[in-house]
C-alpha cells in the first residue's frame, strides 16, 4: 500500500523476511532498490521518481526529476504521484518540490483514489509552510485550482489545515487562494467556520464558557428595551464578553483562540482587509453583520452581538 509502506521488506535466502527501517536504510541499498524497480512502467512513464519519493530518498528525486521528467508523471496503484508522497511525507525541501512541479506541473490537480490532490496531502501532514507556497503559487492557475478541489468527503484543504493545525502561515496562503473554502461545507454539513466554531461551542468548556458569557442575550428581544432590568442584564453581559477578551485565564484564552480564527475567516470570506482592525472602537458593523449574512452557530452571532453592540 503507497499510503503505508514504510518499510522495505528484503528476502533473504534461507526465506526469512526482514523488516528495516526507511530511516536506518543506507544510501546505496535505496538506490538499488529504485533501480530494480525502475522498469515498472505505466504509459510509458519510469516508477523511479515515484519509488524514491515514497521511501523519502529527496536527493535521488530532485536528481531524477531534472534527468527524466516524464517520470514524475507515474502514478502509483492508488493513483498517488510522487508530488503525492513528497506532501504526505511532510518532504522538508522546498527545492526538491519545486524540481517535481517543474517536471511535471499537472500533478498539482491529479486525485488519488480517494479524491485527494497534493495541497490536500500537505495540508493534511503539516507540510512546511514554504512547500505549500509552492503548490499555491509556482503554477498559479493550477495552484488555485488545486484550493478549490475537494476530496471524496467533500473537504478542502483549508478544512483539512484547520483540523490539523498545519504550521503558521499555512491557513493565510490556503484563504488568499480561495476565500469561497471559509464556508463551503463538506458531505457531513461541516465547513471550516463550523470546525473552529461550532466544535468549540458544542465542547464541554466551550458550552460553559459560552453559557456564563451570554446567557442575558439568549432571550434578548424587541420588548427588551422597555424593560430595564433586561436591559441591566444585558449591559452585564456585554461587559463580561469585552473583559473575557482579556483575561488569561485558560478558558478565556480558548475563547480568545477560537475568535480570533473566524475574525480571520471572515475577513477573507467577505474580503476585509487584513490589516483592519475590529477593536471596539473601529469598524464595529462589520463582523455584526457578516455573522448576520451567514449561517451559523447561535453562539457566534450572539458574542459578536456581545462585541459589537
Amino acid at each position: 500500500n503507497d499510503l503505508n509502506d514504510r518499510e522495505l521488506i528484503v528476502q533473504s535466502g534461507g526465506g526469512h523476511r526482514i523488516s528495516n527501517s526507511l530511516d536506518a536504510l543506507d544510501g546505496n541499498i535505496e538506490t538499488m532498490r529504485i533501480d530494480s524497480m525502475a522498469s515498472d512502467e505505466t504509459n510509458g512513464f519510469s516508477s523511479a521518481i515515484h519509488d524514491a519519493a515514497r521511501i523519502t530518498n529527496w536527493v535521488l528525486v530532485a536528481e531524477l526529476s531534472k534527468s527524466d521528467p516524464r517520470a514524475a508523471a507515474y502514478a502509483g496503484p492508488n493513483y498517488w504521484t510522487a508530488l503525492h508522497h513528497a506532501c504526505s511525507r511532510r518532504c522538508p525541501h522546498a527545492d526538491v518540490v519545486e524540481s517535481l512541479l517543474s517536471a511535471y506541473p499537472q500533478a498539482l490537480v491529479e486525485t488519488d483514489d480517494r479524491g485527494w490532490t497534493p495541497l490536500h496531502q500537505a495540508c493534511r501532514f503539516k507540510a512546511p509552510k514554504e512547500v505549500v507556497r509552492l503548490l499555491l503559487r509556482a503554477y498559479p492557475e493550477l495552484g488555485k485550482r488545486a484550493a478549490g478541489m475537494r476530496n471524496g468527503e467533500g473537504r478542502s484543504a483549508l478544512w483539512l489545515a484547520l483540523r490539523y493545525d498545519a504550521p503558521k502561515g499555512v491557513a493565510d496562503l490556503l484563504l488568499q487562494a480561495d476565500p469561497s473554502a471559509v464556508l463551503d461545507e463538506d458531505r457531513e454539513g461541516g465547513s471550516p467556520l463550523t470546525l473552529v466554531w461550532d466544535d468549540y461551542a458544542n465542547s464541554f468548556q466551550g458550552k460553559r464558557t459560552l453559557q456564563v458569557l451570554l446567557r442575558h442575550l439568549e432571550n434578548e428581544g424587541w420588548d427588551s428595551t422597555n424593560d430595564d432590568g433586561a436591559q441591566e442584564r444585558i449591559a452585564t453581559s456585554e461587559r463580561n464578553a469585552k473583559l473575557a477578551m482579556t483575561k488569561s485565564a485558560p478558558a478565556c484564552k480558548e475563547l480568545q483562540s477560537k475568535w480570533k480564527k473566524v475574525i480571520t475567516l471572515l475577513k477573507a470570506y467577505f474580503q476585509f482587509p487584513a490589516e483592519d482592525s475590529d477593536g471596539p472602537q473601529t469598524r464595529k458593523w462589520r463582523v455584526l453583520h457578516a455573522v448576520s449574512a451567514i449561517k451559523c452557530h447561535p453562539t457566534l452571532f450572539l458574542l459578536a452581538r456581545a462585541l459589537y453592540p
